[in-house]
């Protein structure tokens, strides 16, 4: 089974909220091409998509410790989604 790379090319193993920290490179290298916006898009993306198997391990099997990382990965997708609508913000006063 062929492992999803997300849209800088980066592999993307279980999406877990710990992962975040994995894509600052992605970050630092998307700031400086340019596409700081899109790429902290994608990094939504691939954080919300990782958290599927979480998800169904929590309400399938009532797994709570999945319930636990899907908690704590959401409020990352908050912090993430709010860091980008403050940014485009920023961009639509220039």
């Amino acid at each position: 089974m062929e492992e999803p790379i997300n849209a800088c090319g980066k592999v993307v193993r279980n999406s877990s909220p710990l992962n975040v920290l994995v894509h600052v490179s992605i970050l630092f290298y998307s700031y400086i091409s340019g596409d700081f916006i899109m790429s902290k898009f994608e990094e939504l993306k691939d954080l919300v998509t990782g958290l599927e198997g979480d998800i169904s391990q929590f309400y399938g099997k009532k797994n709570k410790a999945a319930g636990t990382r899907v908690r704590k990965a959401m409020q990352e997708v908050k912090k993430m989604a709010q860091d980008i609508r403050v940014e485009v913000q920023e961009m639509k006063n220039k």
